[in-house]
């Protein structure tokens, strides 16, 4: 399977668009976009175990994962989950199917790292 993030293009950079709190857009999005289509396996950037998965109103479907650094991993606006909560996501695992879900105005795959202190 091809490296999703390495074949399809970054459609916004981090903090280059504004993110949305409770409705409003009042920060710089700290994320980044990439213009996958809809129904795409996407696989993990780096393995880890499912901590959450769910699906929110702002991220749509979407993803948490724990790296063996400790770090977070969450993809947004899938379509579909197939792990759940627990299960361990090696370098080949589908841990989403990508989509156009939540805040999105077309199809494509949000990713945001977050540091193991938060």
């Amino acid at each position: 399977m091809a490296n999703w993030w390495d074949e399809y293009p970054q459609t916004d950079t981090y903090g280059s668009s504004w993110g949305i709190n409770e409705g409003y857009r009042t920060r710089p999005a700290q994320h980044i976009d990439i213009g996958t289509p809809s129904g795409l396996g996407l696989t993990p950037k780096e393995p880890g175990r499912v901590i959450e998965k769910g699906d929110d109103p702002q991220l749509g479907v979407y993803v948490r994962l724990r790296d063996r650094y400790g770090r977070i991993w969450t993809y947004f606006h899938g379509s579909r989950v197939p792990l759940d909560v627990g299960d361990y996501a090696d370098a080949g695992s589908v841990i989403m199917q990508s989509g156009n879900t939540g805040s999105s105005t077309g199809a494509h795959t949000s990713v945001r790292l977050q540091d193991a202190g938060g």
